[in-house]
């Protein structure tokens, strides 16, 4: 299974700008025979926008949801991307996937907010997200949340062989996409890929550093801090021999309170 890791600056809510970033990634990811191509944290709107997302924020099947479908069947590429999503008066910071063929397969809330401009923006949800392509049991999570190893755990627990992160991360936060990611994919023996913005955005400069590990920890891919698009291959378990991948989640003993 391939997929591409679209690392960009943001688009900055610039609609026009967005989706054709959307439509050159996916075209490119699909002409390299990818099943889908991952974008950033928040992707439609911009990250570092907290004036603009409340204005701009969309019900799920709305307009982009539309424009998200006709991308990935004029290009045969899946999609995978964060946006605001308004529910009443409650807004969320999701990410969708969707289908070489425009279906949705997943719609995912970020579960754990990060800092006082997502807390005061968003609300945040406790369920998970699994989806099917090409045979495999996939899962998304959004930036923070991979820094727990709780989430990944359970996706796996659930039969996940891929998680999907949708991110904006800092540059003053360097080692995530290096320790903690490579950690979740080693513990919990899955794939992992992590895919955030470059450059900068008002007063956040991003880290670059997409990457995705497979599950035995390995880099299968490492960006710098420049704009990139990132063909790579996913490996199953069954390529690796077992005795090199992790046993935790067979092993770990039941948590019982002090």
């Amino acid at each position: 299974m391939k997929i591409g890791l679209y690392q960009g600056p943001s688009c900055q809510g610039n609609q026009r700008r967005t989706f054709a970033e959307i439509r050159q990634a996916a075209t490119a990811a699909g002409a390299a025979g990818a099943s889908m191509v991952v974008f950033p944290e928040l992707f439609l709107s911009g990250y570092n926008q907290p004036e603009n997302i409340p204005k701009i924020a969309q019900e799920a099947g709305g307009e982009w949801d539309a424009k998200l479908r006709k991308i990935a069947r004029d290009t045969s590429c899946g999609i995978c991307v964060g946006w605001p999503e308004r529910v009443g008066q409650d807004v969320y910071n999701s990410a969708s996937v969707y289908s070489q063929h425009g279906e949705l397969l997943g719609l995912y809330r970020k579960r754990q907010l990060f800092g006082e401009m997502e807390m005061t923006l968003f609300q945040s949800e406790d369920q998970y997200c699994l989806f099917t392509v090409e045979g495999r049991n996939v899962g998304l999570l959004i930036c923070y949340d991979i820094e727990f190893p709780e989430h990944a755990r359970a996706l796996a627990g659930n039969g996940a062989d891929l998680i999907l992160v949708p991110t904006a991360n800092g540059s003053e936060y360097p080692r995530i996409s290096t320790c903690l990611v490579p950690a979740r994919a080693l513990e919990s023996a899955i794939s992992v890929a992590y895919v955030n913005y470059c450059g900068s955005e008002n007063d956040i400069t991003y880290s670059g550093q997409t990457a995705a590990y497979g599950p035995d920890g390995a880099p299968l891919c490492q960006a710098g801090t420049g704009e990139c698009l990132q063909i790579i291959t996913i490996p199953t378990r069954a390529e690796f021999d077992t005795k090199s991948l992790s046993t935790q989640l067979k092993d770990i003993r039941k948590a019982v309170s002090l």
